[in-house]
Parts: structure tokens; sequence; C-alpha cells
């Protein structure tokens, strides 16, 4: 848990704990406890985690046992009805930032620029964006504006963008990411080099939202790759 959570987890209730931590994966964590000032490796011992949230006091002989033990209780809160239903992201305490940070990932995110907070100052990086060729610029937002509307998109974005963005109501966040460049050697095995990197810009209402379908143009260029790699 980081701090936020932390402190959110100290003074919810017994109930809201259970409906925060039967969203993670049972797992096991092995515990060395401080004698004398020191770690004890003799006293080691299992714990039972279930979103990095120890289920008890038990001091289990082994990891198996421990995993075993969350998965018991994981599957006891399944039974649990009328859990109340957490907003994570509200409360700042979803594990969305930590899930990317876990993942081998061959993204990264260049630029953030939330559309509602732009029509007094925009930035540089949106006057950059909206330069681009127009075809480039309806691809972005397609699926976020009617298909007629970007069909007859033709003026020029860069002195109207504010009269677009209003008309569509399109307020929510634009991302810039890019990937490195890769080559497979084989199925599945590829190695990669961000000294030649592919842009994209990403628009959706959410960032979270605008996360998820870079990770999905990602996963669809590697495949694209791995697929020529195997003609």
């Amino acid at each position: 848990m980081n701090y936020t959570q932390q402190q959110w987890f100290d003074n919810a209730t017994e109930q809201e704990r259970k409906a925060y931590v039967i969203k993670g994966e049972p797992h096991s964590k092995h515990m060395f406890p401080i004698i004398d000032g020191k770690l004890s490796l003799d006293n080691s011992y299992y714990a039972a985690m279930l979103r990095d949230v120890r289920i008890d006091d038990e001091k289990y002989k082994s990891a198996e046992e421990a995993h075993r033990a969350a998965q018991h209780y994981k599957l006891s809160l399944l039974k649990e009805q009328n859990l109340p239903e957490l907003n994570e992201s509200e409360l700042g305490i979803s594990d969305f930032n930590k899930n990317i940070v876990d993942e081998d990932n061959l993204l990264s995110v260049e630029t953030i620029i939330h559309l509602a907070a732009q029509f007094n100052n925009p930035c540089s990086a949106l006057e950059d964006f909206l330069e681009l060729d127009l075809e480039d610029i309806k691809k972005t937002f397609e699926g976020s504006v009617k298909p007629k509307a970007l069909l007859n998109a033709a003026y020029d974005l860069v002195d109207d963008w504010t009269d677009w963005m209003i008309d569509h109501e399109l307020y929510g966040w634009l991302i810039q990411v890019m990937m490195p460049e890769v080559k497979y050697i084989k199925q599945d095995s590829y190695t990669y080099t961000w000294s030649i990197i592919h842009p994209k810009w990403i628009y959706a209402e959410t960032y979270e939202l605008a996360y998820a379908k870079a990770k999905a143009w990602q996963q669809e260029e590697l495949k694209k790759l791995n697929n020529n790699n195997n003609i």
C-alpha cells in the first residue's frame, strides 16, 4: 500500500476494508521478525496476504500454506453480501498507477493534456497537435465524435479548435504516447531500442480510458510486427 491507501484503510470500516481487499489477488509474503534490533532469518515465516493486506496474525511455515489461507479468506468474502461499492478512483486508492509500474511496459506517455482546462491558455503541446495533418487529428477522435462530424471536419482547427471542441463536447484527455522500435527475433521474443520511436495521439473522456486505448494500440502494433516476422 502507498501512504494514501494506508491512511484510508486505517480509517475505513470493517466492511469497507473487506470491499477493498476482495479486489486483490491472494498471495503470501516472507516475513523476517526483528529480534534485538536485527532481522532474524532463523525465525522467518510466511504471512497470508490479500491485496497487500495481511489477513490474520498466523505465522505460516510455508508460502503455499499462507497462499491457501489467503485463497480461503477471499472465497469467504465472495460469499458475503452487501459489501459497499468503493469508487477507488474518487477516493484516490486505486491500483491503476501501481499496475502500470508492474507491467512489462514498452509504452511511454510523453504528453498529457486535459482539454477542459485549455480554453483560456492553450499549451504549446496542444498547438503542436492541432498542426498535424487533418486526417491524423480526425483519427485521434474516432469513436468520440459522430462519424459524420469527422467527415465534415475540414476547416482549420488551429484557428477554430475551441468551437469544434465545444460543439462536440470534447473536454477529456488527449495524450501522446510512444513505443520504441521493436524487432522480433522469433515469436514472442524481441529486442527494442528507444533511439527510434513511434508516436501516437489518443483521446478519451478519462485518463484511465486513454491509457487503456494506448495499451490496445501498442499490443496491436506488436501483433503486426510479430505476424510480419513470421511471414
